[in-house]
């Protein structure tokens, strides 16, 4: 049995074991193959995934830019398009209509309409003020560039451009309340997407037609990087850039007829973006800075009252941009006053206007969403929903309809997704996507539950447990760590490593340590200038936890995987404790001083780290990583990466191998060709399963 002693945060680099030689040994046995598509390992994993692909061939599953109709009678939503060379091939998305109309048979007699036609990806639809166009972007001239298209209800015909943004891809639009201007938001081909979504840059890359042989070039030239706003004025078929020289909107939303609200820098970097500011302009393009957040937090998800008198957005502390979670702000737009509404033990994730003096918060308990119904003339709330399923997307978030019903997609470990009505306290299943290969997959999967222990210093942390099947003597407990670090694991359905691992045998150990969100302000923001220090040993301290309530999992088979913010932690926790037999590591920070300098997001690790990346001393950055003792304890490592991740350069999994190789601890390191931050795309995303289940079957069979 493993016997661990008292982990330490910070790992002493001088009882690493001596240095050996980091050149590959010829005579390594069960080296890895590059290519597994003719093991049975691998055709383990397809069978799998098949029964989630295969049922779904032509028919649209899932949904996501949930938009009702103005007179509450329709749905409008993105929906991925099934795929026969789902193998070879990421499905695409289209827009998907549901009629809330009730009709004899109920759910039953309930069926999407797919409007679009693609060829590729089709998303984020809107309805204009009247109801007679709906509005979406598509990338179907340009793969992967987007522009706004516009359908007309109720008329035969292909969807038309509304506007094509020269050398740009449009990120998102907003109609006025009118309907007679469209608020386009672009983005520059050289921009960088958010590593919530992959990371790399919005025009692709090696996509500008040079001779392979041409260097690529950085000169902290950013003129192609811009967001910026255009009015597109409807009738008179007129776009007009709105922004002026040296704003880079990041998010926007009309504020009133004739002016816009949107979340800002002045500089086009992913970095510049922790930096924001909320900021009005008129349509003449004089801005004006309305609230600048506090210290280390930034501001997302403006929403404007129906007045246009007041602007709701929320303020936390974030770690990527997209995914925001905290406290809510209320701007009186004209008397220049800020109002604040937080909860000591949950965090807003979306606010919705219901009136002029009414909101509903959508919030994060722990694992638990709950609909919070917010007087401002009074100040109170009262609670108008709850749930422990999945709601949303992301985070929670819900569609209000004009009857004062919610839409949203519901999911959890035990249901795969539906589109559900809900009315007061009842919830109606409008639309399932479950087939009858989702039930085959919940067959052979076991139950979860929630597993709550103390922390060293006291602190209550939650996790989610999920058991397999059958139980036994001797299981094998696999740690999966979330990115963030201030996301949180959520009750969603089952999927990619989780799924994988618990069909085949494995106990799933998810948890959400200090810098979690989910807990209020105070329990995500205590992993500021402590990142891989009491978070790590909340991580810790829950394994052992588990293991003294559950004795039929083997002390001798915990592994650890996690991507991002959880691949640092499963590059760091072998560090600290002698208690892993294996790890998987995906897009992870493993050297802090390296990656502040050839990372797109250097603020990232400033604000997280609270030190200076260029002091002589070293402290935290050298301190928490990985590198620094890398092979303290003989963990096998699999680093898997994407060549194409700006945030996280596939050098840090690069070093972290050779660093391992050099104290002659086993090690693998797996580079995607254009991958980004994650693993997004097929056949990709089955090879990291395949791989990653073998290697820990190889040194921890369940």
């Amino acid at each position: 049995m493993r016997t661990a002693p008292r982990p330490s945060a910070t790992a002493d680099p001088m009882h690493a074991p001596p240095l050996t030689s980091a050149l590959p040994r010829k005579d390594k046995k069960n080296s890895m193959q590059r290519d597994l598509r003719s093991t049975p390992l691998w055709q383990k994993v397809e069978a799998l995934l098949q029964d989630v692909h295969d049922p779904s061939i032509g028919k649209i599953s899932g949904a996501r830019d949930l938009a009702s109709s103005p007179d509450g009678l329709h749905i409008a939503f993105t929906g991925t398009l099934g795929i026969a060379n789902w193998r070879e091939a990421s499905p695409p998305s289209r827009i998907g209509v549901l009629s809330l109309l009730t009709g004899s048979g109920g759910e039953e007699a309930r069926h999407v309409e797919v409007i679009t036609s693609g060829p590729s990806t089709d998303r984020l639809p809107k309805w204009s003020p009247d109801g007679h166009m709906l509005a979406f972007l598509s990338d179907r001239a340009r793969s992967g560039i987007f522009q706004v298209y516009g359908l007309r209800v109720g008329r035969l015909g292909e969807a038309v451009p509304l506007a094509a943004v020269e050398n740009c891809s449009v990120e998102d639009f907003h109609w006025s309340a009118d309907g007679s201007k469209i608020l386009i938001h672009s983005a520059g081909l050289a921009a960088d997407n958010s590593d919530a979504t992959g990371s790399g840059h919005v025009g692709g890359e090696g996509g500008d037609g040079l001779p392979k042989w041409m260097p690529s070039v950085d000169d902290g030239n950013l003129a192609d990087a811009w967001r910026a706003l255009w009015v597109l004025y409807v009738k008179e078929e007129k776009l007009r850039k709105l922004t002026p020289k040296n704003v880079n909107p990041w998010e926007a939303s009309w504020c009133a007829n004739d002016q816009v609200v949107m979340v800002a820098s002045d500089a086009p970097g992913e970095s510049d973006w922790y930096d924001a500011t909320l900021r009005i302009m008129d349509l003449d393009g004089q801005v004006e800075v309305l609230y600048s957040p506090k210290p280390k937090r930034q501001v997302s998800l403006p929403v404007v009252s129906p007045g246009g008198e007041f602007i709701a957005v929320i303020e936390a502390l974030c770690s990527d941009r997209g995914v925001a979670a905290g406290e809510l702000k209320v701007l009186d737009v004209h008397r220049n006053m800020v109002r604040e509404f937080h909860f000591e033990d949950m965090d807003i994730t979306q606010s919705i206007w219901k009136s002029d003096s009414c909101l509903l918060l959508v919030c994060l308990r722990g694992f638990e969403t709950v609909v919070e119904e917010l007087d401002l003339v009074t100040g109170q709330t009262i609670t108008v929903w709850t749930t422990f399923d999945g709601c949303g997307s992301i985070y929670p978030s819900l569609v209000l309809l004009p009857s004062g019903a919610c839409v949203t997609v519901l999911q959890s470990w035990a249901e795969f997704p539906k589109l559900a009505m809900i009315k007061g306290s009842t919830v109606e299943t409008l639309l399932s996507f479950s087939h009858e290969g989702h039930k085959k997959i919940q067959s052979q999967l076991g139950p979860m539950t929630t597993h709550t222990w103390q922390a060293q210093d006291g602190l209550e942390i939650q996790g989610q447990l999920i058991m397999p099947k059958t139980q036994k003597k001797g299981m094998g407990l696999i740690v999966s760590v979330h990115g963030g670090p201030t996301f949180c694991w959520t009750n969603t359905a089952p999927g990619g490593f989780s799924m994988v691992l618990n069909s085949t045998g494995y106990v799933i150990f998810r948890p959400n340590p200090r810098g979690s969100t989910g807990r209020g302000k105070a329990f995500t923001e205590a992993v500021l200038g402590d990142m891989g220090g009491l978070d790590a040993l909340d991580i810790l301290s829950g394994i052992e936890s588990l293991c003294t309530t559950y004795p039929d999992i083997d002390r001798q088979k915990i592994g650890v995987l996690g991507g991002s913010y959880g691949g640092f932690m499963a590059s760091l926790l072998p560090t600290l404790a002698p208690v892993f037999a294996a790890a998987v590591s995906l897009s992870a920070v493993t050297d802090w001083h390296s990656f502040h300098t050839t990372s797109n997001i250097p603020t990232f690790d400033q604000l997280y780290l609270d030190a200076d990346p260029y002091s002589t001393a070293g402290g935290r950055y050298l301190s928490l990583s990985p590198i620094m003792a890398a092979g303290r304890f003989a963990t096998p490592v699999l680093q898997l990466a994407g060549d194409a991740d700006l945030a996280v350069p596939c050098s840090q999994a690069v070093q972290y191998h050779r660093a391992l190789l050099e104290r002659g601890v086993e090690s693998a390191c797996v580079i995607y060709p254009g991958e980004g931050h994650g693993v997004g795309g097929f056949p990709a995303q089955l090879d990291v399963l395949v791989r990653s289940l073998g290697w820990l079957e190889r040194f921890m069979p369940g």
